[in-house]
């Protein structure tokens, strides 16, 4: 059985080119050379560090004796040492010119009184290694890149750090150079997305962030910054696109390649090649066979879709529609006016969206049916979306819309199923969203209209709107018999 240290050397052994050093990050209490890790972070980068240099003190911090805060950045070959003695022994060893410490990961607990008890260790455990892309990645490292990950956990921080401890400690970080304002404040700087609660778990991490990133820039192009180190041959590209076109690569090499200020970098800027008839793609970056991460790259600048691109035109990113959508024009703010104009911007909205919203009001229907109202044509089944918007107060709107929704439902025949929406410029409270669940009826409300309408700027397709509108409600039952028959 492979041990964790050949699972993550063989995890990131196509990528060794890649890195040349690693930040270590102790935060530890006990005393010196025998330290207990409260949180320990091995971060392999690609800087190199200068020629025969075999460590560089970031820092290290000792508000308390029993207390230590190290930061050290080693090369290459003595941090795979590190890494190896993390894996297989729990331990890492911090040392420079003037400071020697040893953080234990794991060790002997104290023998039980009496007779003689195999040797039994404190809480410590190494998890399989794994990758972890984009949010995720932001959310538990603070990277924005592909990470490749070791995980190890163990007992609560609360056993090896008193709240005592803790709050002496808290404060004589806001006395030292550089401050923090508290161990909250040190862990957001020096470990961002790792809680620092005594109720935690201790945890033991080796974090490798792929040095590779790709991007869509404002001008449209597609974006590569690689380390100089990376090999020809060994990166590619590939494109799918959406909703028709071929699939096609490119093969990145040293061809149109820009070197960095610093030197070790390379940057590529590559037009997309979109084919005819496609609005959206995905473009899929390979290292060693091995797929990196991806993004959704835009045909159109500010517009995810064709429909979205035609409103541009005439409202450079859909500024004016904003605007009228979120009650952002003052212009309009007079009660009956903002009304008007709110409606027509949820109508536009939702055409924009692929939800052919016609409005019904004023001298277009009597009275009693004031409302929107669209067919959408989906393979498996047809949905009316029946809409009503105001600016505030939508709990007034349910019960009348529920009444026309059933209405318009038994009216169909059963040809189509008909969902009732609520617009409304209004932040309501989680208690009016239950009542509209309630009467079957989806609430639209300031949150939700920002979310639809940062899909313009995504690859989005009308079932993707049409699926965020049910996520709102339960289906009204109408005296019909629905298509797929129940």
């Amino acid at each position: 059985m492979e041990s964790y240290f050949e699972e993550f050397v063989k995890l990131i052994k196509p990528f060794q080119a890649l890195w040349n050093s690693a930040r270590v990050t102790c935060i530890a209490v006990g005393n010196p050379r025998e330290r207990r890790s409260v949180t320990t972070r091995i971060l392999l980068r690609e800087e190199e560090l200068p020629k025969g240099q075999p460590y560089r003190q970031v820092f290290w911090l000792n508000p308390r004796f029993e207390f230590l805060v190290a930061v050290v950045d080693f090369p290459k070959i003595a941090a795979q040492q590190i890494v190896g003695s993390a894996i297989d022994k729990f331990a890492v060893d911090m040392e420079t010119d003037s400071n020697v410490d040893r953080v234990l990961l794991r060790w002997p607990l104290p023998e039980a009184s009496g007779a003689a008890q195999p040797v039994r260790f404190s809480g410590f455990s190494w998890g399989n290694p794994i990758w972890l892309e984009g949010l995720y990645a932001r959310n538990h490292f603070g990277e924005d890149r592909t990470c490749l990950v070791l995980t190890g956990t163990g007992d609560y921080i609360r056993d090896v750090m008193s709240d005592q401890l803790f709050r002496i400690v808290s404060s004589k970080l806001r006395l030292c150079q550089p401050d923090f304002d508290g161990i909250g404040d040190l862990f957001a700087k020096l470990l961002p997305g790792i809680n620092h609660a005594s109720h935690e778990q201790r945890i033991g991490q080796i974090v490798f962030p792929l040095p590779l990133d790709m991007e869509q820039t404002e001008e449209g192009k597609l974006f590569l910054r690689a380390p100089k180190c990376a090999l020809e041959e060994r990166m590619q590209i590939i494109f799918n696109f959406r909703p028709v076109g071929p699939g096609t690569k490119i093969q990145v090499t040293h061809d149109g390649a820009r070197l960095t200020a610093d030197g070790g970098t390379s940057e590529w800027r590559w037009e997309i090649p979109w084919p005819p008839g496609a609005e959206s793609g995905k473009a899929s970056l390979y290292y060693a066979e091995e797929e990196i991460s991806s993004i959704d790259p835009r045909r159109w600048l500010g517009a995810g879709t064709l429909r979205a691109a035609v409103d541009c035109y005439f409202d450079p990113h859909h500024k004016r529609l904003e605007e009228a959508l979120l009650g952002l024009d003052k212009k309009n703010s007079k009660k009956n006016k903002a009304s008007q104009t709110f409606e027509e911007a949820t109508v536009r909205l939702m055409n924009l969206l692929g939800v052919p919203l016609v409005w019904y009001g004023g001298q277009w229907a009597s009275s009693a049916r004031n409302g929107a109202a669209g067919l959408v044509d989906k393979k498996e089944k047809r949905v009316v979306v029946l809409a009503e918007c105001t600016v505030e107060k939508p709990e007034a709107k349910f019960s009348a819309l529920k009444e026309r929704a059933q209405e318009l439902a038994e009216s169909l025949a059963g040809e189509a199923e008909v969902l009732p929406v609520v617009f409304t410029q209004a932040d309501p409270p989680e208690s009016v969203f239950e009542t509209a669940y309630e009467h079957g009826v989806a609430l639209m409300g300031r949150d939700e209209l920002t979310s639809l309408f940062e899909m313009l700027s995504a690859t989005t397709t009308k079932e993707d709107a049409l699926s965020f509108l049910n996520k709102f409600r339960s289906l009204v039952k109408g005296k019909y018999t629905r298509l797929d028959g129940t």
